[in-house]
C-alpha cells in the first residue's frame, strides 16, 4: 500500500490544531485571570514641589536681580557690597555657598561689584567675607521658586 491518502491525513492534522487551540484559548484564560486579580495600578504621586525661596540680604551685600523666575538654567546675578563701615576692613572676599560647600568667587576692595555667570539658582547663598576668609561680614540669598 502507499500509504494514507491526504483526505485520511487530514482528521489528525486537525486533531493536533485543535489540541493546540485548546491549549492557547487556556492560557489566554488564566492569563487574564491573573490579570483581573491584580489590584488597580495607581500612578505614584507628583514629586512634592520645593518651597519658593525668599530672597533677602543686607545693608552691605545685594543681588541684583534679588529674586529668580527660573531653576534651569542658572542667571547672571551681579553681587554688590559696600563693608567700607567694618572697622579695618579694606578688601573682601565674596564666596558662593551651594550644595557643594563654599567657593571663592570673586574678592576686591571693600567697595565693589561682580557678576556671576548664568549659574546663579534660587536658593543659592552669597557670603561677603573678611580677607583672609575667616569672618562673615554679610550674607545674601538668591530668591525664586524652589528649585
Amino acid at each position: 500500500m502507499a500509504g494514507p491518502s491526504p483526505a485520511m491525513a487530514r482528521p489528525e492534522f486537525c486533531r493536533q490544531e485543535s489540541a493546540h487551540m485548546k491549549k492557547v484559548v487556556a492560557f489566554m484564560g488564566i492569563a487574564l485571570a491573573l490579570a483581573g486579580c491584580q489590584r488597580e495600578w495607581i500612578p505614584p504621586p507628583p514629586p512634592a514641589s520645593k518651597a519658593p525661596v525668599a530672597a533677602s540680604d543686607s545693608p552691605m551685600l545685594k543681588l541684583a536681580p534679588s529674586t529668580l523666575s527660573v531653576c534651569q538654567p542658572g542667571s547672571v546675578v551681579t553681587a554688590s557690597w559696600d563693608a567700607s563701615g567694618v572697622p579695618g576692613t579694606t578688601a573682601v572676599q565674596l564666596w558662593v555657598a551651594g550644595s557643594t560647600g563654599e567657593k571663592l568667587f570673586a574678592g576686591g576692595a571693600a567697595v565693589g561689584s561682580a557678576a556671576t555667570g548664568e549659574w546663579t539658582t534660587p536658593g543659592m547663598r552669597f557670603l561677603l567675607k573678611s580677607a583672609d576668609g575667616s569672618t562673615v561680614v554679610a550674607e545674601a540669598t538668591a530668591g525664586g521658586p524652589g528649585c
